[in-house]
């Protein structure tokens, strides 16, 4: 199917993990987004890779808090991917799980987003670093450990090395890109959707099509609860950021 914690201690023995600091500032936070929103759209063909770590890890983090167990994860060249998973029977629990992929990033933007207003800033970047390790201990192909392994080891990088300034600046670009990347996610879909109708054929890979199979909503239903979960989640984390939400 395609296709935040905070630890105790640093590396460092006796400095703590994330020191809270003075949050970004509007005009940083605002440049941010801007570059975010740029390096989204240009680079989108190579950086949804990232998104779908994010997307496939949203449904390994349901499948995991819903009891089940999670089997494989698979991360394509094309930017799709599947997280096989076991779980009890049902479909709330279907619906759950299924549903955590594309509000995934959105999930962990927002999160992220509540993280940058504490000034927690390294907390973002070690919390991120630990949810992909742990995805990454769940991959089974060869191209989707080479994309988590590289993805780790930028955050990695950044977290440990990155003198402050830039080091904000990453990680208020990372949050957005989140925001930005799980709204371009569900668009994905969407033109997934459209080819596979001009083609005369029928949704039976995606999330959305899988979900109006085996539960009691409609598969456009769940594109759209999809799309209005991304934008909530983007509008949910650029207030919290631009200090518009508390």
């Amino acid at each position: 199917m395609r296709a935040s914690l905070t630890l105790a201690a640093h590396p460092l023995a006796g400095e703590p993990l994330a020191a809270s600091v003075e949050p970004p500032s509007q005009v940083l936070v605002v440049a941010a987004g801007i570059l975010a929103l740029l390096i989204t759209v240009i680079g989108w063909p190579l950086l949804t890779h990232v998104i779908a770590i994010a997307h496939e890890g949203g449904h390994a983090t349901a499948a995991s808090v819903s009891g089940g167990r999670v089997v494989a994860v698979r991360l394509e060249r094309s930017g799709n991917g599947r997280t096989d998973f076991a779980a009890g029977k049902g479909q709330s629990t279907l619906a759950f799980i299924g549903s955590a992929g594309y509000i995934g990033p959105s999930v962990f933007g927002v999160l992220g987003s509540f993280l940058l207003v504490k000034g927690q800033v390294e907390a973002i970047l070690w919390a991120s670093l630990v949810l992909v390790g742990i995805l990454l201990l769940n991959v089974a192909n060869p191209f989707g450990w080479f994309s988590s392994l590289l993805t780790g080891i930028v955050l990695f990088l950044v977290a440990r090395y990155a003198p402050d300034a830039p080091q904000t600046l990453f990680a208020v670009t990372w949050v957005w890109f989140l925001l930005f990347g799980g709204y371009g996610d569900v668009l994905g879909l969407r033109k997934v959707r459209r080819a596979l109708r001009a083609a005369k054929k029928r949704d039976e890979e995606t999330d959305a099509g899988i979900l109006g199979k085996q539960t009691w909503v409609p598969a456009p239903i769940w594109v759209a609860l999809f799309w209005l979960g991304a934008v909530a989640g983007l509008l949910l984390g650029a207030g919290i950021m631009l200090g518009m939400v508390v």
